[in-house]
């Protein structure tokens, strides 16, 4: 440790879109600002890779932007970085069979009890109202899938406001998330923020007014802390707080829900779905989103960009059950799920394929699974958590958004802001 820590104003632990948003205001502010971050490189789930063998950036972490959300389209903006739609044909099927969806998501709200739901239950609670199995368990596929949630635990009535929901427009920014990683990042150097990578945090000893956080191998002082690990590693316990925080944060802590997920990306020679060969008869030029009864269930393309990539995806406990799994075996678990559901070779198949790439979320000991859901009475743990130690210890992230976009990039981005200024007295 170092005999005399290096001192700041603010000291950000994290850095992904919640720390670098708090970051940028900060500075901006006039505050001597520095971010520890555990990685070696910033964006946290915000996860661009350029692996060989593949055509172009992808992403292991937030790819869309879902629908139309004002801070990170002003952002990307703002940095001159395009987006695109993402759109196209949805698909389902099993045993070979696929039948086109009018929407995203067949699923909603008509066949559920949702209009006598006055008083939130989970959605497990919720479901076993439910008699047709095929509607139930259509429902929790569909929790598990697309929230990444436990269903013991996520909120029924966030279900069905979702489902209520008129389907918004998807977007990509162009080269990923990572070009406007690179963008706030390159802001923060400019406004003096000093950057600590490969710092993982591993105490914080405070009092009002000053702070010490202990990290591998380095020590800081600041006068106030912003705290924006994922909420996986916040349950994890692995920040020892000294002294301990209240009890009713710890409890808020372990009541909120956060998902697991597994992501996979393979890119192929050719956008072989295309040939009506394998996929009996039907035509998948223009597709988009597959859900398919497989190991890996869903799956998507660039479309309407014209690029040879296949991306995986498996959410919820179906997902935390694969944490022992290395990236090898999941990949060659997704290539098992084509071969289920395209009527194609193996040999054929690996032919095409040029490049692989997988992430386990909960598996990453620095995140400790993706994204979070809401559970019931969500916002009040998420409220108690916004409130400030002493005005020295602050929490942000996208686990701490009250509003739709939880779990997204735009959810961290407003989560920071709004700490940043409430850090700043604004």
């Amino acid at each position: 440790m170092q005999t005399n820590p290096a001192s700041f104003d603010v000291l950000i632990i994290g850095a992904g879109a919640a720390g670098l948003m708090a970051a940028r205001h900060l500075a901006q502010q006039g505050k001597s600002v520095a971010i520890v971050e555990a990685l070696d490189r910033t964006g946290g789930r915000m996860y661009t890779i350029t692996h060989e063998g593949f055509a172009k950036p992808v992403e292991l972490g937030a790819e869309f932007i879902h629908g139309d959300l004002p801070l990170t389209k002003s952002l990307l903006d703002e940095a001159g970085i395009a987006y695109v739609p993402a759109d196209g044909s949805n698909w389902q099927g099993s045993k070979g069979e696929f039948t086109q969806q009018e929407s995203f998501a067949e699923e909603d709200e008509s066949g559920l009890p949702c209009d006598t739901l006055e008083k939130d239950i989970t959605v497990a609670q919720f479901l076993a109202q439910v008699e047709d199995p095929e509607e139930k368990a259509a429902m929790q596929d569909y929790a598990e899938g697309y929230f990444a949630a436990d269903t013991n635990r996520s909120s029924a009535k966030a279900l069905c406001e979702d489902l209520a929901a008129e389907y918004e427009e998807q977007y990509r920014p162009v080269g990923g998330y990572r070009p406007l990683v690179q963008y706030l990042e390159a802001q923060c150097r400019e406004m003096g923020v000093a950057f600590f990578l490969e710092q993982a945090v591993r105490e914080i000893r405070w009092q009002r007014g000053s702070a010490t956080v202990f990290t591998t191998g380095q020590s800081f002082t600041a006068a106030q802390v912003l705290i924006t690990v994922s909420l996986g590693v916040l349950q994890s316990e692995k920040i020892l707080f000294l002294p301990a925080l209240p009890q009713q944060k710890t409890e808020a802590i372990k009541a909120l829900g956060f998902g697991h997920v597994v992501k996979v990306a393979l890119q192929f020679s050719e956008a072989f779905w295309k040939n009506p060969e394998y996929t009996g008869g039907k035509a998948l030029d223009n597709l988009f989103f597959l859900f398919f009864e497989a190991a890996i269930p869903t799956w998507w393309t660039q479309h309407p960009q014209q690029d040879a990539l296949l991306t995986g995806w498996m959410g919820g406990p179906k997902a935390a059950a694969l944490q022992q799994l290395s990236e090898q075996e999941l990949v060659e678990k997704a290539i098992a799920s084509l071969l289920q559901i395209f009527a194609i070779n193996e040999e054929r198949l690996r032919g095409l394929l040029q490049g692989a790439a997988a992430h386990n979320w909960s598996a990453d000991p620095y995140f400790h699974g993706a994204y979070s859901y809401e559970v019931v009475d969500g916002h009040r743990h998420i409220n108690t958590l916004l409130e400030p130690e002493d005005n020295t210890l602050f929490f942000a992230g996208e686990a701490l958004h009250a509003g739709a976009a939880i779990g997204t990039v735009e959810g961290a981005l407003a989560s920071g802001l709004a700490a940043a200024q409430k850090m700043s007295g604004q």
